[in-house]
């Protein structure tokens, strides 16, 4: 049985990293020699295949519903209901919406997932019309909406004219992978609003319980965390508070995961029991059945305040899994319970292993089978010492979390282990159960309000001394974990190149555990520590690096000499808080195991200069270069042993803020250059050529403004005369960068152009002899889901 999950599970961890997903027709023939293999008895070899081909069956699927690139610069007429909470801001709201029926006007089609006539808003009903294509779950897009005149709730039927795009994002060799993230939740589209019109004025029962919460808590201080603990919600944190859990490693506190559903489920399972043994006693019978039935229904309502959010979900099936063995009496070991929940949550929800929350949440639930384990058969520890056995669990899984945080985050939270003795025990024997116990009587005293013969002010006050008391022990917490944030040995960055001593050591201890003679596990211990001392041997590199990431619409370019860099302009920053800076720019550093000792800002445009506040916050004394006069005297210190030629040619009567304003330098090092632009057009393009022709000539050019029209003449790329034009620009931008006019340019002047918005992050490297290129794209081993979207077919 162990045998079969894990083939099953190993199937589908192949298909979710492998280059290209199955087609229609080759999931059809994998359908056929899965039946050839069971009926010739290769059970093994058939569960694998079935774990690989319903990774591709669910995208084929989800695939369906992708715009198409006709459909990217058309209008489209959708109806849907809004499945998620919303933040409400002044500037643009985002939101979820499940479709019940698409309108291209263009074409004059309807798709409509699985609805009735009657549920199809009256402006489409004339054209409505069944197709093949409906589903039992409804196609999801992500929406934003800026400059909203009115409030969006969750449950609100909506009538929309939108422009979508596929589900894409950038594509660096650090940093987050929000393509993933999009694929991994099953959103089939990412857009913005035009028109809107609200149709269905209900609101969902989530949301209503979302408005209550926010006035029963409005004076409390701690009213973010109160909610976020209670309905997974954490749209009202603000971005300071997150620092602090992440710099303490407790941000997993606040995440709806296996923690919260588990100890919702073990809480209510001891008060039930507690409730139902006076009844047991009178019946003479056991109810610890119906305790854990009625606990593992309460855990599912719990999911369903959660949003149904698919770690939820996944906890939720863990749970289930493991208590329904109990129930029906199965005696199955802990080990091969875990591997059916794991494939459980892989049929239900095949594209799992794409999300990190997926990886931690296995990774944690592993461990702690595993401590289980071994408390039980090598730690001989008394029945009676419970609280012994509690804070041991507690330490070594808090130390055994950090390899999996190290791997996927390259952030290490030194004082994450004393973080988490004080704010688990606090959250899960205190906090957590009286808030939800609150919460339960608040909603007993809502349904009872009707009756007037009822009196309630004894179960109100109950409710003021639950919530009262959950908001003081989380106030100690806050203050706990705010010094903990403080101290200067908190965090860490870890570079990849440092993951080789973690994978030393896992490897050195399963050989030392493996029943081998002290001799041969010498010899074997070898193997990994020559690998290790060849990796770890670093040379002094006799070349300069430049890396122009995908940032999407914006620039900004690392320039790294032994372990050092300097940042050219910082790409974007949003509204919401979210920045390419700390998204992309820092993660790269960290890849790259550099330090960054200094920012040059071409010119304020946000697209170029957004991560300043982000990297004066961070980095106090971080010198930032900008303005004519800041990159001038940048120019005379030859930074990072390069020859940085300032070449100042704004006109006088541009503005400072003005494209025409940017920082042009020419970085000469191992005699090879590039030619950094910024922004500048045509006219500065004609100064450059009168006042420093003889200066321009370079090996490698930086497209100017994004491949505008406005710029790239072809005297000025006759002069310049680059082997290589770098473009930094985002797919499906709004402005058509770059010009399909000045791509073909630079090819007809035989120029290599690379584009990071179809080849992701580019990397240069110059040596003294040679020059040596490479992109994103240029692995073809890249997983079909981190692929640059260019048809419907970019994963097959």
């Amino acid at each position: 049985m162990e045998a079969l999950l894990l083939a099953f599970i190993s199937g589908n961890f192949l298909a979710n990293v492998f280059p290209t997903l199955l087609s229609v027709n080759e999931c059809v023939v994998t359908i056929a020699i899965i039946l050839v293999l069971l009926q010739q008895g290769l059970f093994r070899a058939a569960a694998c295949l079935i774990g690989f081909v319903t990774v591709s069956v669910a995208m084929i699927l989800q695939l369906a519903w992708q715009p198409t690139q006709l459909d990217i610069s058309t209008d489209i007429n959708i109806t849907g209901r809004v499945s998620t909470l919303v933040k409400s801001e002044k500037q643009q709201v985002r939101f979820n919406l499940l479709l019940d029926c698409v309108q291209n006007p263009s074409l004059g089609s309807i798709q409509t997932p699985a609805l009735s006539k009657d549920t199809c808003p009256e402006p489409l009903q004339e054209k409505f019309q069944e197709t093949a294509q409906s589903f039992l779950i409804k196609p999801k897009v992500r929406l934003t909406w800026y400059q909203p005149e009115w409030v969006v709730k969750q449950g609100q039927l909506l009538s929309l004219s939108v422009r979508l795009k596929p589900p894409h994002g950038v594509h660096n060799a650090a940093g987050f992978d929000y393509q993933r993230w999009l694929i991994s939740e099953a959103i089939v589209a990412t857009g913005y609003v035009k028109q809107i019109k609200l149709i269905g004025t209900d609101i969902d029962w989530r949301q209503s319980t979302f408005d209550y919460l926010q006035q029963q808590f409005a004076n409390l201080t701690h009213k973010d965390l109160m909610i976020g603990l209670l309905m997974g919600e954490r749209s009202l944190m603000e971005s300071s508070r997150w620092d602090v859990l992440k710099q303490t490693g407790t941000a997993h506190l606040l995440a709806v995961s296996g923690l919260h559903l588990g100890l919702v489920f073990i809480w209510c399972y001891w008060l039930l029991r507690l409730l139902l043994r006076p009844f047991a006693y009178l019946l003479t019978s056991n109810l610890d059945n119906l305790a854990l039935i009625v606990a593992i229904v309460i855990t599912w309502l719990f999911c369903a305040l959660t949003g149904f959010s698919l770690p939820g979900i996944r906890a939720a099936i863990f749970i289930s899994c493991f208590a329904l063995f109990g129930l029906l009496g199965w005696h199955i070991g802990l080990a091969c319970r875990f591997l059916f929940a794991v494939s459980l949550v892989l049929i239900a929800l095949p594209t799992s292993p794409l999300s990190l929350s997926f990886w931690l949440s296995f990774y944690a639930a592993g461990f702690i089978v595993f401590l289980l384990w071994y408390f039980k058969w090598h730690l001989k520890l008394k029945r009676w010492d419970k609280l012994k056995r509690f804070i041991l669990l507690q330490l070594w899984l808090s130390i055994g979390l950090i390899p999996i945080q190290i791997l996927f985050f390259q952030h290490l939270p030194y004082l994450s282990i004393v973080a988490n003795l004080i704010a688990i025990p606090l959250l899960s024997l205190v906090v957590l159960p009286s808030l939800l116990l609150a919460g339960g009587l608040d909603f007993f005293v809502i349904q009872l309000e009707t009756l007037t013969w009822f009196d309630l002010e004894l179960l109100k006050r109950l409710v003021d001394i639950g919530y009262q008391l959950s908001h003081v022990l989380l106030d100690i917490l806050w203050q706990w974990l705010y010094l903990i944030a403080q101290l200067d040995l908190a965090t860490a960055s870890v570079s990849s190149k440092y993951l080789k001593f973690l994978w030393f050591f896992v490897i050195a201890l399963l050989l030392l555990k493996l029943p081998m003679s002290k001799k041969t596990t010498c010899y074997l211990l070898t193997i990994p520590i020559s690998f290790l001392l060849l990796a770890l041997a670093h040379p002094k590199k006799l070349y300069w690096q430049l890396d122009m990431l995908d940032v999407g619409q914006g620039l900004a370019v690392l320039i790294t000499r032994d372990q050092q860099s300097i940042l050219y302009d910082t790409g974007d920053a949003y509204r919401s808080g979210f920045n390419l800076f700390e998204a992309v720019v820092e993660p790269n550093l960290t890849e790259l195991n550099s330090d960054l000792i200094g920012v040059v800002v071409s010119h304020a445009d946000k697209d170029h200069a957004g991560g300043l506040n982000v990297i004066r916050e961070k980095y106090p004394n971080l010198p930032i270069w900008q303005g004519q006069h800041g990159c001038a005297d940048f120019a005379k210190m030859n930074k990072l042993g390069l020859n940085w030629q300032y070449l100042p040619v704004m006109d006088k009567q541009a503005g400072i803020d003005s494209n025409n304003s940017s920082c042009v330098f020419k970085v000469t090092g191992l005699n090879h250059s590039v030619l950094l632009t910024g922004d500048i057009e045509k006219e500065t393009e004609k100064n450059l050529l009168k006042n420093y022709a003889h200066l321009l000539p370079s090996d490698v050019l930086l497209v100017p403004h994004h491949g505008s029209k406005t710029s790239s003449t072809p005297e000025f790329i006759n002069q310049v005369n680059p082997k290589i034009s770098l473009n930094s620009a985002g797919l499906f931008n709004r402005f058509g960068h770059p010009s399909s006019e000045i791509e073909k340019r630079y090819q007809q002047q035989q120029v290599l152009f690379l584009n990071t918005a179809t080849q992701g992050q580019i990397q240069i490297q110059f040596k003294a002899d040679s020059i040596l290129w490479g992109t994103y794209t240029k692995n073809l081993w890249r997983p079909w889901h981190s692929k640059i979207w260019r048809s419907a077919n970019s994963y097959f």
